[in-house]
Parts: C-alpha cells; sequence; structure tokens
C-alpha cells in the first residue's frame, strides 16, 4: 500500500507512518472511523434510496471527487444492514 506523510507536517511528521487506503471498501473503514456521524447521514440517505443525495452530500462535506465519491456509496450500499 502506499504511504502516507511524507511530506513536511503531514500525517506522517510526527514519526507515525500511515497507510493510504487502496480500494473504497478501505476508504469507507477509514471514514467510518474519522466521521462515524457522515457514514450514518449516508446509510439513511440510501435506506431512503437517495443514492445522489449521498454522493453530493459525501462530496459536500470531504471535498472527495465525484467517481470517489460514487464508488464509497456504493460500497457502503453493499454491506449488509445499509438498506
Amino acid at each position: 500500500m502506499a504511504q502516507a506523510g511524507t511530506g513536511a507536517g503531514g500525517p506522517g511528521a510526527a514519526g507515525r507512518r500511515q497507510e493510504l487506503p487502496t480500494s473504497s471498501g478501505q476508504a469507507l473503514d477509514v471514514l467510518r472511523r474519522l466521521d462515524g456521524p457522515l457514514v450514518g447521514e449516508l446509510t439513511a440517505l440510501l435506506e431512503g434510496g437517495r443514492q445522489i443525495a449521498a454522493v453530493k452530500l459525501l462530496r459536500e462535506r470531504t471535498g472527495i471527487d465525484l467517481a470517489g465519491g460514487y464508488h464509497l456509496v456504493l460500497e457502503l450500499g453493499s454491506r449488509p444492514g445499509t438498506h
């Protein structure tokens, strides 16, 4: 996996090595750890059949690009207990 924190002041600046997610599943797990309430909101939108609204919310809150946001929402929607 790719390593994060190679730039000055980045997440690895304190000597930590963090691996970057390389799949939508890994990225979703990281998002869940960092912003559980957002994942809850996305899940509620998906349960209501509002996939486009979920992608839009994810993009607004995180700045993720359209394709990345779409893939994360698809991953969230495919997990058991999401619908």
